[in-house]
């Protein structure tokens, strides 16, 4: 673990890499867990994201939402996976983390708001509102994300037409798959809240 700390940022750079790299370890061990039902790996999975849900404070710099967005799958995917598998999840631990998501994560995307921000931007802000609100179960985010999803001009489904091209195609193909990849992460978790 290379963390945690109480404060993260980036654009400028600080405890990045270190959030980063631990809460990928989150999704790597939780994941570990669920595959292998050894809960030595569930339990460090937890125990980092308690430790950072109880130090970190602020989620700050001109680009937080980026990498909020870069790594919703990891962070919100990671606890998802503890509270729905392993057995030593407890409740208190589903309110540590809710808190900490929603009080750290979400003001630090522009999730909630009515400009996200051009297409790659706005989709790596959604990606970590949507995956925010499911976790917290908080019907009015997620239906606030799903809607500026569905609305908003500058990214999401406005920016996806017929024939392949997005908001960053002629940029590079990094902002055009990262682009793709957000949307179908938004459109896979709306589909799962409606559908299951």
């Amino acid at each position: 673990m290379q963390g945690p700390f109480g404060t993260v940022t980036r654009n400028p750079n600080l405890n990045l890499s270190q959030w980063e790299n631990d809460m990928t370890a989150v999704w790597d061990l939780a994941r570990m867990w669920y595959f292998t039902s050894n809960s030595a790996y569930a339990q460090k999975a937890h125990d980092m994201l308690i430790a950072w849900s109880n130090t970190q404070t602020n989620f700050g710099g001109q680009e937080s939402g980026l990498d909020l967005g870069d790594y919703a799958h990891c962070y919100a995917g990671g606890a998802d996976i503890l509270r729905g598998t392993w057995p030593g999840w407890t409740a208190a631990d589903t309110a540590t983390v809710s808190n900490f998501f929603m009080n750290v994560y979400w003001p630090a995307t522009s999730a909630g708001g009515n400009v996200p921000g051009e297409f790659n931007k706005g989709l790596l802000n959604m990606e970590a509102g949507i995956a925010v609100a499911v976790f917290c179960d908080d019907t009015n985010k997620f239906n606030q994300v799903v809607n500026t999803y569905r609305t908003y001009p500058a990214a999401g489904l406005f920016n996806l037409l017929p024939t392949g091209e997005t908001g960053e195609t002629g940029r590079d193909e990094r902002h055009v798959q990262a682009g793709l990849l957000g949307a179908a992460f938004i459109s896979e978790v709306a589909w799962n809240q409606t559908t299951y």
